[in-house]
């Protein structure tokens, strides 16, 4: 399982050297960053996130599966917790820097990574079990993850966020799903064989298969942007430490001891495994935290996460 894990990590890094060699080269610049990812939020992710969920699940699945979303909160909670523990030590430059340290144990990269992973371990019910307990996630990350950075606070622009494009495709999937598990409609069955719907939809799932790559590319060239000079810091590798190994290590007993079917529990093993957010960058420059150190934390935790998520799913898989 180890190698098998290290060869799926490292083909979906691999899909990260055009954007990497193309931000090197000046082919693409923060501009066209952004234009690339706003695309990619509002129309490319959720197609994915339409057709994953109204092909893989009824309402009586959604009702059973009201773990994934709870789990996922509890593990960025755990790390939230775990992260408070940590911050009183003396290797942090300044409160940014520690406000920064907190967001990134607590917040990890819950879609992006682990859907690809999942989709080969898994197949299509697995990236869309990793796109429901994102649900759990979302409020994590507008709750606590906001929190670490400017304290709690509750207003109009943090709960326009619950309203961005890939959360209003999944409130539509969960809609659909819900009305015609209420009107005992099989909506697999009608998206799959109607006429035109099912040209539709075939559509639609063409767009959304375009989310991972488009994704690693947008993150290699990313990374290529990142400044490279706090790499060496204690507090970039405490961090480190904690989100990929002591963060989902404590996750993984913790899951093992839930009554749920082994499918699901490897798809939160995958979550709790993962590294830091990418988006925590942007987000530190609108909410604020110690944007050099989101940079380098978000570079150390992903290349070494090559290495540490075989070794936890691994140790997931023995227990």
């Amino acid at each position: 399982m180890f190698i098998n894990l290290l060869i799926i990590l490292s083909c979906i890094f691999l899909m990260m050297l055009p954007g990497f060699f193309s931000a090197r080269t000046g082919l693409i610049g923060e501009k066209s960053l952004r234009e690339i990812s706003a695309v990619h939020i509002r129309f490319i992710y959720p197609c994915l996130i339409i057709s994953s969920m109204t092909s893989s699940f009824d309402l009586s699945e959604l009702r059973a599966l009201w773990f994934l979303p709870a789990g996922c909160f509890g593990i960025m909670l755990a790390g939230y917790l775990i992260a408070l523990a940590f911050m009183r030590l003396p290797v942090f430059d300044s409160g940014e820097e520690r406000r920064a340290f907190q967001f990134q144990c607590t917040i990890n990269n819950y879609s992006f990574i682990p859907i690809p992973i999942a989709m080969s371990l898994c197949g299509s019910r697995g990236a869309a079990a990793v796109i429901y307990a994102s649900i759990g996630a979302e409020t994590a990350l507008w709750t606590l993850g906001i929190a670490s950075l400017k304290g709690f606070s509750l207003d109009r622009k943090i709960l326009g966020n619950f309203l961005a494009p890939p959360l209003l495709a999944l409130y539509f999937s969960l809609a659909l799903i819900m009305l015609s598990g209420c009107l005992s409609f099989d909506l697999k069955e009608f998206l799959s064989s109607h006429v035109f719907f099912s040209k539709m939809m075939l559509s639609v799932k063409s767009l959304g298969t375009a989310t991972i790559p488009l994704a690693m590319v947008v993150c290699g060239a990313r990374m290529a942007l990142m400044p490279m000079k706090e790499i060496n810091k204690r507090s970039v590798w405490l961090a480190t430490v904690l989100r990929l190994l002591v963060i989902p290590a404590i996750a993984i007993f913790a899951i093992r001891a839930l009554p749920i079917a082994a499918e699901y529990r490897n798809v939160l093993f995958i979550i709790a495994a993962m590294p830091t957010a990418v988006a925590s960058i942007l987000l530190s420059e609108i909410y604020g935290g110690d944007k050099d150190f989101m940079t380098a934390s978000v570079l150390v935790t992903h290349a070494a996460s090559l290495a540490s998520v075989p070794l936890m799913l691994s140790l997931a898989h023995w227990l």
